[in-house]
């Protein structure tokens, strides 16, 4: 029997406002904003994985669970705000080989998203994949 194990994707910053759902932002900054993100979830993504020394994919199935530490509760979204907020950094953990994509196959997100706040710390979104390593 595979033991489960727990992976931890820590990637800097708030989420950028302009995907946000509800904004009324024009398509291209949200476009712009969206390619950012993916492209640093990637990268955190990536040196997780690899300082682990992972295959890739890492996880045939996972499960996710996020924490958001935040400055301050203005910060705070409802919840399927949250998620739809972090599409685009999923799909940057997607690219990076955490899973080989974000379908209800490989991955099931834990609700809700939890927020943390902390003036001391600098913000930052946690992803804790957890599940059993692809053979």
């Amino acid at each position: 029997m595979q033991k489960s194990f727990v992976l931890e994707v820590s990637i800097p910053g708030l989420v950028p406002r302009e995907l946000n759902p509800n904004k009324r932002a024009h398509w291209f900054v949200k476009s712009q904003a969206a390619k950012a993100s993916r492209e640093t979830a990637r990268l955190c993504a990536i040196s997780v994985v690899n300082a682990g020394r992972h295959a890739t994919p890492v996880f045939k199935k996972a499960t996710l669970s996020v924490v958001m530490v935040i400055p301050h509760t203005k910060y705070t979204k409802d919840q399927d705000n949250s998620v739809a907020c972090l599409k685009a950094y999923i799909d940057g953990c997607v690219d990076a080989g955490v899973i080989p994509d974000d379908s209800g196959t490989h991955l099931q997100l834990s609700m809700p998203v939890v927020y943390m706040v902390d003036k001391l710390r600098d913000p930052e979104i946690l992803f804790r994949f957890k599940g059993v390593a692809c053979e």
